[in-house]
């Protein structure tokens, strides 16, 4: 992208640049009208200085997984009025109002959640735990500390030993034990990968 330097750390972008990029998320956020289930607040926005501005750079905004970008606001308004442009992108389904038809999913395997979930049943602490989540609801639960976090996986650990390679299977990154404690919609790190390797060889 060219760009016109105006002093050692701020620069001013060419009108056809910022207008081509205005169009390509416009088009985008029209693709997003015509889905059913709409989310409100949930679209994704940019506030762009103009052509004759300078600025110190672009922003991507990423917000929560259960929030919605415009919740993000107050940061953007902020960012903006200090220079720089501003986009806010939303997570992928989360423009939708089903979560359960939308946003990707991770879920533990049948044969290892079933097992685990009678096991946690018959414990009253973690019992009382997770039922107080679900009557709350997960948006409304008040988070542990770090300290009784660890209480609970030392907990669960002692349930079934495999609780902590759970975790880390889903934690790291590519981690390999994926596939073989979660079922996923958005495809297994095996396939990330594939599409990653494939995507690179097309854009180069």
């Amino acid at each position: 992208m060219a760009v016109a330097q105006v002093s050692e750390s701020m620069f001013t972008v060419p009108a056809g640049v910022l207008e081509q990029i205005g169009d390509r998320i416009n088009a985008y956020l029209q693709t997003l009208e015509e889905l059913p289930f709409k989310r409100d607040g949930a679209f994704p926005y940019y506030l762009f200085h103009g052509a004759d501005q300078p600025i110190y750079g672009t922003v991507m905004i990423f917000h929560g997984y259960s929030a919605r970008p415009h919740q993000m606001w107050r940061l953007a308004d902020y960012l903006f009025k200090a220079g720089f442009n501003v986009y806010q992108c939303t997570l992928a389904g989360h423009s939708q109002v089903r979560p359960d038809l939308y946003w990707p999913q991770v879920h533990l395997k049948p044969e290892i959640k079933e097992p685990l979930k009678a096991k946690v049943r018959k414990d009253p602490v973690l019992k009382n735990f997770f039922g107080n989540i679900k009557n709350a609801g997960a948006d409304k639960a008040t988070t542990p500390s770090a300290l009784q976090m660890l209480g609970l996986v030392r907990r669960l650990q002692r349930l079934d030993a495999k609780v902590v390679d759970l975790i880390l299977a889903i934690e790291r990154d590519y981690d390999p034990d994926f596939d073989q404690y979660y079922d996923s919609n958005h495809g297994s790190p095996k396939e990330v990968r594939m599409k990653a390797k494939i995507e690179r060889k097309i854009i180069h």
